[in-house]
């Protein structure tokens, strides 16, 4: 008895292509999930960043009180965004107490601060920052894709 064997059959080869369509989408669906992922991880990683320069800045502010070294425009508390649970400050706290102003940093401040290179356009974020209290809030993205809040303090 003679096989009549001449190569793939059409039905094979739809149900191949089919398969691979399905785990092609399945890696490329995963794939993007870890790029979102991992731009999160990136700008909390960024905010925790720009807290530590910020205390160590106040820590060298306490050491020496030059006021020069506590850079960025002051804000006024009622001018600022509102976050969940509130920022801990009020303007009656502040008074005049330079070391306890709201400031905003632009990439120029982050640059002064050692955190931006000097040609990098790419991050332009912005920062609401509070020397003494160690707040800090990223005013440019505000929220990651998943809601999580860009804004961390140390009290």
């Amino acid at each position: 008895m003679k096989e009549n064997n001449k190569g793939i059959t059409l039905i094979a080869l739809v149900i191949t292509i089919v398969v691979l369509l399905i785990v092609s989408a399945i890696a490329i669906e995963g794939g993007l999930e870890g790029v979102k992922e991992s731009r999160e991880e990136i700008l909390l990683s960024e905010l925790g960043t720009v807290q530590h320069a910020v205390i160590e800045r106040y820590t060298k502010y306490k050491l020496t009180k030059n006021s020069e070294l506590l850079i960025g425009t002051a804000i006024e508390v009622d001018d600022l965004d509102n976050i969940d649970g509130g920022w801990k400050l009020t303007n009656e706290e502040i008074g005049t107490d330079i070391e306890k102003q709201y400031k905003n940093l632009n990439s120029n401040d982050l640059k002064q601060l050692g955190l931006k290179a000097e040609n990098n356009k790419e991050d332009e974020d912005e920062y609401i920052v509070n020397y003494y209290t160690g707040e800090v809030y990223n005013v440019t993205v505000k929220r990651t894709k998943t809601g999580v809040l860009l804004y961390k303090s140390i009290q």
